[in-house]
Protein backbone atom coordinates (compact mmCIF):
# COMPACT_ATOMS: atom_id res chain seq x y z
CA UNK A 1 0.00 0.00 0.00
CA UNK A 2 2.86 2.46 0.18
CA UNK A 3 2.91 2.94 -3.20
CA UNK A 4 -0.60 4.12 -3.06
CA UNK A 5 -0.82 6.08 -0.18
CA UNK A 6 2.25 8.06 -1.73
CA UNK A 7 0.57 8.63 -5.32
CA UNK A 8 -2.72 10.09 -3.14
CA UNK A 9 -0.29 12.84 -1.35
CA UNK A 10 1.98 14.14 -3.99
CA UNK A 11 4.96 12.16 -2.94
CA UNK A 12 7.83 11.25 -5.33
CA UNK A 13 9.09 8.02 -5.85
CA UNK A 14 12.05 6.36 -3.98
CA UNK A 15 15.16 4.42 -5.30
CA UNK A 16 17.33 2.85 -2.85
CA UNK A 17 20.86 2.67 -3.93
CA UNK A 18 22.60 -0.44 -3.21
CA UNK A 19 26.82 -0.03 -4.35
CA UNK A 20 29.86 0.11 -2.62
CA UNK A 21 30.61 3.98 -0.66
CA UNK A 22 33.48 5.35 -0.16
CA UNK A 23 35.56 4.58 -3.38
CA UNK A 24 36.23 7.41 -5.27
CA UNK A 25 35.14 6.11 -9.13
CA UNK A 26 31.62 4.71 -7.70
CA UNK A 27 30.63 8.18 -5.77
CA UNK A 28 31.30 10.00 -8.59
CA UNK A 29 29.45 7.97 -11.10
CA UNK A 30 26.74 8.18 -8.70
CA UNK A 31 26.63 11.75 -8.11
CA UNK A 32 27.79 12.45 -11.78
CA UNK A 33 25.52 10.09 -13.44
CA UNK A 34 22.91 8.24 -11.10
CA UNK A 35 21.58 11.15 -9.04
CA UNK A 36 21.12 13.45 -12.27
CA UNK A 37 19.13 11.26 -14.12
CA UNK A 38 16.87 10.22 -11.06
CA UNK A 39 16.46 13.68 -10.26
CA UNK A 40 15.79 14.78 -13.63
CA UNK A 41 12.63 11.41 -13.56
CA UNK A 42 11.20 12.84 -10.46
CA UNK A 43 12.56 10.01 -8.24
CA UNK A 44 14.01 10.28 -4.59
CA UNK A 45 17.78 8.61 -4.54
CA UNK A 46 17.87 6.87 -1.19
CA UNK A 47 21.39 6.24 0.43
CA UNK A 48 21.98 4.82 3.47
CA UNK A 49 25.63 6.67 4.22
CA UNK A 50 23.76 9.87 3.49
CA UNK A 51 20.63 9.31 5.72
CA UNK A 52 20.33 11.11 9.69
CA UNK A 53 18.99 8.61 12.07
CA UNK A 54 20.10 6.63 15.61
CA UNK A 55 18.50 3.39 14.98
CA UNK A 56 20.45 0.14 14.12
CA UNK A 57 21.30 0.52 10.84
CA UNK A 58 20.54 -2.96 9.40
CA UNK A 59 16.80 -1.83 10.48
CA UNK A 60 17.15 1.27 8.11
CA UNK A 61 18.42 -0.79 5.25
CA UNK A 62 15.38 -3.09 5.72
CA UNK A 63 12.81 -0.26 6.05
CA UNK A 64 14.13 2.12 3.42
CA UNK A 65 14.17 -1.39 0.72
CA UNK A 66 10.49 -1.75 2.27
CA UNK A 67 9.81 1.15 1.16
CA UNK A 68 11.83 1.75 -2.27
CA UNK A 69 9.80 1.31 -5.64
CA UNK A 70 13.17 0.33 -7.21
CA UNK A 71 16.74 -0.31 -6.79
CA UNK A 72 19.17 0.45 -8.57
CA UNK A 73 22.26 -2.15 -7.37
CA UNK A 74 25.90 -1.90 -8.55
CA UNK A 75 27.88 -4.52 -8.69
CA UNK A 76 31.74 -2.79 -9.03
CA UNK A 77 33.55 -4.05 -5.97
CA UNK A 78 31.38 -7.43 -5.39
CA UNK A 79 30.07 -5.62 -2.27
CA UNK A 80 28.28 -8.86 -0.36
CA UNK A 81 25.33 -6.24 1.07
CA UNK A 82 24.66 -4.97 -2.51
CA UNK A 83 23.96 -8.58 -3.51
CA UNK A 84 22.10 -9.36 0.17
CA UNK A 85 19.54 -6.11 -0.34
CA UNK A 86 19.62 -6.47 -4.55
CA UNK A 87 18.35 -10.02 -3.48
CA UNK A 88 16.00 -8.68 -0.76
CA UNK A 89 14.37 -6.23 -3.13
CA UNK A 90 14.21 -8.45 -6.06
CA UNK A 91 11.26 -10.54 -4.50
CA UNK A 92 8.35 -7.75 -4.51
CA UNK A 93 10.27 -4.39 -6.81
CA UNK A 94 12.17 -4.07 -9.68
CA UNK A 95 16.30 -3.79 -9.36
CA UNK A 96 18.12 -1.92 -12.01
CA UNK A 97 21.75 -3.89 -12.47
CA UNK A 98 24.92 -1.66 -13.30
CA UNK A 99 28.70 -2.22 -12.64
CA UNK A 100 32.12 -1.20 -13.72
CA UNK A 101 32.65 -2.51 -16.78
CA UNK A 102 36.20 -4.50 -15.99
CA UNK A 103 34.35 -6.67 -13.56
CA UNK A 104 32.88 -8.77 -16.18
CA UNK A 105 36.01 -10.86 -17.15
CA UNK A 106 38.33 -10.22 -14.07
CA UNK A 107 39.61 -13.19 -12.68
CA UNK A 108 39.77 -11.38 -9.33
CA UNK A 109 36.75 -12.80 -6.91
CA UNK A 110 36.76 -9.10 -5.44
CA UNK A 111 36.12 -7.31 -8.98
CA UNK A 112 34.52 -9.66 -10.67
CA UNK A 113 30.55 -10.10 -10.85
CA UNK A 114 29.19 -13.04 -9.08
CA UNK A 115 28.25 -16.12 -11.40
CA UNK A 116 24.78 -16.19 -10.44
CA UNK A 117 23.84 -12.62 -11.30
CA UNK A 118 26.07 -12.97 -14.92
CA UNK A 119 22.97 -13.58 -16.95
CA UNK A 120 21.14 -10.47 -15.51
CA UNK A 121 21.07 -7.05 -18.02
CA UNK A 122 23.58 -5.60 -16.15
CA UNK A 123 24.30 -1.74 -17.56
CA UNK A 124 28.04 -1.69 -17.67
CA UNK A 125 30.24 1.65 -17.05
CA UNK A 126 33.84 2.55 -17.95
CA UNK A 127 34.33 5.71 -16.06
CA UNK A 128 32.42 8.22 -13.82
CA UNK A 129 32.11 10.55 -16.96
CA UNK A 130 30.83 7.59 -19.42
CA UNK A 131 28.54 9.17 -21.38
CA UNK A 132 27.22 6.09 -23.14
CA UNK A 133 26.46 4.78 -19.46
CA UNK A 134 24.37 7.85 -18.78
CA UNK A 135 22.31 6.68 -22.22
CA UNK A 136 21.84 3.38 -21.62
CA UNK A 137 20.73 3.73 -17.80
CA UNK A 138 18.20 6.57 -18.70
CA UNK A 139 16.50 4.37 -21.15
CA UNK A 140 16.86 1.72 -18.65
CA UNK A 141 15.05 3.90 -16.32
CA UNK A 142 12.31 4.48 -18.19
CA UNK A 143 11.65 1.36 -18.96
CA UNK A 144 11.66 0.63 -15.02
CA UNK A 145 8.97 3.49 -14.63
CA UNK A 146 6.73 2.87 -16.99
CA UNK A 147 4.83 0.58 -15.43
CA UNK A 148 5.39 1.94 -11.99
CA UNK A 149 3.87 4.87 -12.70
CA UNK A 150 1.06 3.12 -14.81
CA UNK A 151 0.28 0.86 -11.53
CA UNK A 152 0.61 4.18 -9.40
CA UNK A 153 -1.92 6.34 -11.40
CA UNK A 154 -4.18 2.97 -11.35
CA UNK A 155 -3.93 2.87 -7.78
CA UNK A 156 -4.81 6.93 -7.24
CA UNK A 157 -8.19 6.55 -10.05
CA UNK A 158 -9.16 3.80 -7.76
CA UNK A 159 -8.65 5.93 -4.54
CA UNK A 160 -10.12 8.46 -6.23
CA UNK A 161 -13.42 5.82 -6.95
CA UNK A 162 -13.47 4.53 -3.33
CA UNK A 163 -13.87 8.45 -2.01
CA UNK A 164 -16.44 9.03 -4.44
CA UNK A 165 -18.69 5.70 -3.61
CA UNK A 166 -17.68 6.29 -0.12
CA UNK A 167 -19.69 9.80 -0.31
CA UNK A 168 -22.73 7.80 -1.89
CA UNK A 169 -26.02 7.17 0.32
CA UNK A 170 -26.48 3.48 0.33
CA UNK A 171 -29.53 4.02 -1.62
CA UNK A 172 -27.25 5.78 -4.37
CA UNK A 173 -24.72 3.00 -4.32
CA UNK A 174 -27.19 0.44 -4.60
CA UNK A 175 -28.72 2.60 -7.78
CA UNK A 176 -25.18 3.05 -9.07
CA UNK A 177 -24.37 -1.04 -8.99
CA UNK A 178 -27.73 -1.37 -10.46
CA UNK A 179 -27.83 0.20 -13.25
CA UNK A 180 -24.05 -0.73 -14.07
CA UNK A 181 -25.75 -4.86 -13.99
CA UNK A 182 -28.87 -4.02 -16.14
CA UNK A 183 -26.47 -1.87 -18.91
CA UNK A 184 -23.74 -4.62 -18.81
CA UNK A 185 -26.37 -7.46 -18.92
CA UNK A 186 -28.03 -6.11 -21.69
CA UNK A 187 -24.97 -5.87 -23.70
CA UNK A 188 -24.73 -9.86 -23.37
CA UNK A 189 -28.08 -10.51 -24.64
CA UNK A 190 -29.80 -10.91 -21.34
CA UNK A 191 -33.12 -9.53 -20.86
CA UNK A 192 -33.25 -6.86 -18.01
CA UNK A 193 -36.06 -6.33 -15.18
CA UNK A 194 -35.76 -4.77 -12.39
CA UNK A 195 -37.33 -6.25 -8.81
CA UNK A 196 -39.38 -4.02 -7.07
CA UNK A 197 -41.71 -3.99 -4.32
CA UNK A 198 -44.99 -4.00 -6.62
CA UNK A 199 -43.87 -6.04 -10.02
CA UNK A 200 -42.06 -9.35 -10.63
CA UNK A 201 -41.29 -11.61 -12.98
CA UNK A 202 -41.95 -9.65 -16.54
CA UNK A 203 -45.47 -10.20 -16.46
CA UNK A 204 -47.31 -10.40 -12.90
CA UNK A 205 -48.15 -7.55 -10.74
CA UNK A 206 -48.94 -8.27 -6.52
CA UNK A 207 -51.80 -6.06 -6.46
CA UNK A 208 -53.42 -8.11 -9.20
CA UNK A 209 -53.19 -11.60 -7.88
CA UNK A 210 -56.59 -11.44 -5.05
CA UNK A 211 -56.55 -13.54 -2.19
CA UNK A 212 -53.54 -13.05 0.35
CA UNK A 213 -53.18 -16.92 0.61
CA UNK A 214 -51.73 -16.54 -3.38
CA UNK A 215 -50.24 -12.78 -3.13
CA UNK A 216 -48.37 -13.26 0.43
CA UNK A 217 -45.36 -16.51 -0.78
CA UNK A 218 -44.58 -14.57 -4.02
CA UNK A 219 -44.17 -11.32 -1.96
CA UNK A 220 -42.54 -12.56 0.77
CA UNK A 221 -39.72 -14.29 -1.74
CA UNK A 222 -39.41 -11.96 -4.40
CA UNK A 223 -38.92 -9.42 -1.17
CA UNK A 224 -35.91 -11.08 -0.46
CA UNK A 225 -34.22 -10.18 -4.18
CA UNK A 226 -35.23 -6.16 -3.67
CA UNK A 227 -33.79 -3.64 -4.46
CA UNK A 228 -32.61 -5.99 -7.45
CA UNK A 229 -32.65 -6.90 -10.74
CA UNK A 230 -33.13 -9.84 -12.90
CA UNK A 231 -31.15 -10.71 -16.12
CA UNK A 232 -32.47 -13.82 -18.05
CA UNK A 233 -31.21 -14.88 -21.70
CA UNK A 234 -31.63 -18.79 -23.61
CA UNK A 235 -28.79 -20.05 -24.81
CA UNK A 236 -29.68 -24.09 -26.45
CA UNK A 237 -31.43 -26.18 -23.81
CA UNK A 238 -29.83 -23.80 -21.18
CA UNK A 239 -31.89 -21.50 -19.99
CA UNK A 240 -29.53 -18.57 -17.78
CA UNK A 241 -30.58 -16.61 -15.07
CA UNK A 242 -28.84 -13.85 -12.90
CA UNK A 243 -30.20 -12.09 -10.23
CA UNK A 244 -28.83 -9.75 -8.05
CA UNK A 245 -29.55 -7.92 -4.83
CA UNK A 246 -28.15 -4.82 -4.64
CA UNK A 247 -28.21 -3.58 -1.13
CA UNK A 248 -28.85 -4.97 2.16
CA UNK A 249 -27.19 -6.62 5.19
CA UNK A 250 -26.75 -10.15 4.76
CA UNK A 251 -27.13 -12.41 8.30
CA UNK A 252 -27.50 -15.89 8.70
CA UNK A 253 -31.03 -15.87 9.47
CA UNK A 254 -31.28 -14.29 5.83
CA UNK A 255 -29.31 -16.55 3.83
CA UNK A 256 -31.48 -19.35 5.30
CA UNK A 257 -35.04 -17.05 4.23
CA UNK A 258 -32.94 -17.15 0.70
CA UNK A 259 -32.56 -20.76 0.56
CA UNK A 260 -35.73 -21.80 1.82
CA UNK A 261 -38.20 -19.14 -0.55
CA UNK A 262 -35.47 -18.42 -3.40
CA UNK A 263 -33.15 -21.35 -3.72
CA UNK A 264 -35.35 -23.78 -3.36
CA UNK A 265 -38.20 -22.69 -5.23
CA UNK A 266 -37.02 -20.65 -8.44
CA UNK A 267 -38.29 -17.14 -9.13
CA UNK A 268 -38.09 -17.88 -12.51
CA UNK A 269 -41.45 -17.45 -14.77
CA UNK A 270 -41.81 -21.03 -16.07
CA UNK A 271 -44.00 -20.21 -18.83
CA UNK A 272 -41.10 -19.56 -21.03
CA UNK A 273 -41.18 -23.64 -20.65
CA UNK A 274 -44.36 -24.36 -22.18
CA UNK A 275 -43.84 -22.88 -25.98
CA UNK A 276 -43.82 -25.65 -28.35
CA UNK A 277 -40.19 -24.28 -29.41
CA UNK A 278 -39.04 -24.70 -25.79
CA UNK A 279 -36.16 -27.66 -25.85
CA UNK A 280 -34.72 -26.32 -22.01
CA UNK A 281 -33.23 -29.01 -19.74
CA UNK A 282 -31.18 -26.99 -17.92
CA UNK A 283 -31.61 -24.07 -15.59
CA UNK A 284 -28.57 -22.23 -15.00
CA UNK A 285 -29.05 -19.50 -11.95
CA UNK A 286 -26.49 -16.89 -10.48
CA UNK A 287 -27.48 -15.47 -7.20
CA UNK A 288 -25.45 -12.07 -6.50
CA UNK A 289 -25.85 -10.32 -2.79
CA UNK A 290 -24.20 -7.40 -2.73
CA UNK A 291 -23.38 -5.74 0.93
CA UNK A 292 -21.47 -3.13 1.92
CA UNK A 293 -20.01 -4.88 5.40
CA UNK A 294 -17.74 -7.65 5.11
CA UNK A 295 -19.37 -11.08 5.69
CA UNK A 296 -17.76 -14.10 7.27
CA UNK A 297 -17.52 -16.97 5.07
CA UNK A 298 -18.99 -19.11 7.97
CA UNK A 299 -22.24 -17.24 8.13
CA UNK A 300 -22.71 -17.67 4.42
CA UNK A 301 -21.83 -21.41 4.47
CA UNK A 302 -24.59 -22.14 7.85
CA UNK A 303 -27.08 -19.78 5.80
CA UNK A 304 -26.62 -22.54 3.36
CA UNK A 305 -25.87 -25.73 4.46
CA UNK A 306 -27.17 -27.94 1.69
CA UNK A 307 -24.49 -26.53 -1.04
CA UNK A 308 -20.86 -26.74 -1.65
CA UNK A 309 -18.07 -23.99 -1.38
CA UNK A 310 -15.84 -23.47 -4.84
CA UNK A 311 -13.18 -21.65 -2.96
CA UNK A 312 -11.16 -20.62 -6.47
CA UNK A 313 -14.36 -19.05 -8.00
CA UNK A 314 -15.57 -18.05 -4.63
CA UNK A 315 -19.23 -18.97 -5.09
CA UNK A 316 -21.78 -21.49 -3.10
CA UNK A 317 -23.56 -24.41 -5.80
CA UNK A 318 -25.67 -27.08 -5.81
CA UNK A 319 -27.57 -28.89 -8.55
CA UNK A 320 -31.52 -29.46 -7.88
CA UNK A 321 -33.73 -31.40 -10.21
CA UNK A 322 -37.03 -29.57 -10.39
CA UNK A 323 -40.63 -30.43 -11.94
CA UNK A 324 -41.71 -27.79 -14.61
CA UNK A 325 -45.02 -27.81 -16.62
CA UNK A 326 -44.49 -28.28 -20.78
CA UNK A 327 -48.08 -26.94 -21.87
CA UNK A 328 -50.48 -24.75 -20.92
CA UNK A 329 -53.76 -22.66 -22.46
CA UNK A 330 -52.71 -19.65 -24.74
CA UNK A 331 -53.61 -17.03 -22.76
CA UNK A 332 -51.31 -18.04 -19.96
CA UNK A 333 -48.63 -15.78 -19.68
CA UNK A 334 -46.92 -16.64 -16.31
CA UNK A 335 -46.87 -19.41 -14.43
CA UNK A 336 -44.72 -19.47 -10.98
CA UNK A 337 -43.92 -22.00 -8.58
CA UNK A 338 -45.31 -21.84 -4.97
CA UNK A 339 -43.79 -25.13 -3.52
CA UNK A 340 -40.40 -26.71 -4.47
CA UNK A 341 -42.55 -30.44 -5.90
CA UNK A 342 -44.15 -28.32 -8.09
CA UNK A 343 -47.63 -29.31 -6.84
CA UNK A 344 -48.93 -25.95 -6.69
CA UNK A 345 -48.54 -22.39 -9.09
CA UNK A 346 -49.97 -19.49 -9.86
CA UNK A 347 -50.65 -18.73 -13.07
CA UNK A 348 -51.20 -15.60 -14.90
CA UNK A 349 -54.09 -14.90 -17.71
CA UNK A 350 -54.03 -12.08 -19.95
CA UNK A 351 -57.23 -10.16 -20.01
CA UNK A 352 -58.63 -9.57 -23.05
CA UNK A 353 -60.38 -6.36 -21.74
CA UNK A 354 -57.60 -4.54 -20.25
CA UNK A 355 -54.88 -4.84 -22.43
CA UNK A 356 -51.85 -4.38 -19.09
CA UNK A 357 -53.64 -5.75 -16.86
CA UNK A 358 -53.05 -9.91 -15.66
CA UNK A 359 -55.36 -11.97 -13.87
CA UNK A 360 -54.10 -14.65 -11.55
CA UNK A 361 -55.17 -17.94 -9.65
CA UNK A 362 -53.68 -20.61 -7.52
CA UNK A 363 -53.86 -23.98 -9.67
CA UNK A 364 -52.88 -27.00 -7.57
CA UNK A 365 -51.06 -30.18 -9.08
CA UNK A 366 -53.93 -32.47 -7.77
CA UNK A 367 -54.13 -36.18 -9.26
CA UNK A 368 -57.77 -36.22 -11.49
CA UNK A 369 -58.33 -32.26 -10.44
CA UNK A 370 -59.46 -31.65 -14.07
CA UNK A 371 -57.03 -28.78 -14.43
CA UNK A 372 -56.50 -27.29 -17.91
CA UNK A 373 -54.27 -24.16 -18.19
CA UNK A 374 -51.77 -26.13 -16.83
CA UNK A 375 -50.26 -29.75 -17.47
CA UNK A 376 -47.33 -32.19 -18.89
CA UNK A 377 -44.38 -31.86 -16.37
CA UNK A 378 -40.61 -32.82 -17.21
CA UNK A 379 -37.75 -32.42 -14.73
CA UNK A 380 -34.85 -30.20 -15.45
CA UNK A 381 -31.35 -29.84 -13.89
CA UNK A 382 -31.32 -26.46 -12.10
CA UNK A 383 -27.59 -25.40 -11.40
CA UNK A 384 -27.43 -23.03 -8.84
CA UNK A 385 -24.37 -20.74 -7.55
CA UNK A 386 -24.63 -17.93 -4.76
CA UNK A 387 -22.17 -14.88 -4.67
CA UNK A 388 -21.68 -12.92 -2.05
CA UNK A 389 -20.11 -9.63 -2.80
CA UNK A 390 -19.18 -7.85 0.58
CA UNK A 391 -17.08 -4.76 1.36
CA UNK A 392 -17.62 -3.38 -2.00
CA UNK A 393 -15.60 -0.22 -2.04
CA UNK A 394 -16.11 1.40 -5.54
CA UNK A 395 -17.91 0.51 -8.18
CA UNK A 396 -14.94 -0.49 -10.73
CA UNK A 397 -14.16 -3.38 -8.27
CA UNK A 398 -18.10 -3.92 -8.65
CA UNK A 399 -17.75 -4.05 -12.52
CA UNK A 400 -14.63 -6.28 -12.85
CA UNK A 401 -16.49 -9.04 -10.70
CA UNK A 402 -19.72 -8.70 -11.89
CA UNK A 403 -17.57 -9.15 -15.91
CA UNK A 404 -15.02 -11.64 -14.94
CA UNK A 405 -16.94 -14.00 -12.22
CA UNK A 406 -20.77 -13.61 -13.51
CA UNK A 407 -21.83 -12.92 -16.66
CA UNK A 408 -18.36 -13.81 -18.74
CA UNK A 409 -19.21 -17.87 -17.18
CA UNK A 410 -23.07 -17.82 -18.02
Amino acid sequence: MAKTIRGEVGQKLRCFIAMRFGNADTDHVYSRQIEPLLKGHNVVPVRIDRKQHNDDINNIIMEELTKADFVIADLTYARPSVYYEAGFAQRSVPVVYTCRKDHFRNQDESLRVHFDLQMKNIVPWESPTDRRFKKLLAARLRYTLAPIRRELASAMRESEQEREFGELSLDDRARKLLDYFKVAASRRKYSVREIDANYIGDVLHLEDLGPMQVRMPLWERFGLLQPGAVAIRSSGSTLHAIYLRASGSITQQYMRNVNMGVLRIPVLNLAAFTSSKAKVRNIKESYIFRCDSTVPLSRITLGLKDFAYDSSGQFHHKTIDFAVPTKAEPDVVGIFALSQFATAFVVVRRDPDERYRYLARMEARLPNDGRKSVGGFVTVKRHVRVYVMDNIRHSGQFKEAIKEKILSGA
